[in-house]
């Protein structure tokens, strides 16, 4: 069975620790609205989070995969170091 809120929370989690944009840039880069994005992280009812097009296009921009996203399989999301 699949956890949509462990979705969510993999998409929010990648966003910030692995692609490190705010909402309002990756809405922006994948031509969506943010308040869209904002209610598919938390997983608000009719969010869109079931469809399966719009998941492989978020897996493509956070570089993770869709078996990721989906299972929890095959990737590990972790804060990379900052060298500034």
């Amino acid at each position: 069975m699949i956890d949509y809120d462990i979705i969510a929370s993999r998409i929010r989690e990648a966003r910030k620790l692995k692609k490190k944009v705010s909402q309002k840039k990756m809405a922006e880069d994948l031509q969506m609205y943010q308040p869209d994005l904002s209610a598919l992280e938390n997983n608000k009812p009719g969010c869109g989070i079931r469809d399966l097009a719009k998941l492989e296009m978020i897996a493509g921009y956070l570089d993770i995969s869709l078996r990721y996203l989906l299972f929890g399989e095959g990737e590990k999301i972790e804060k990379e170091d900052d060298f500034t």
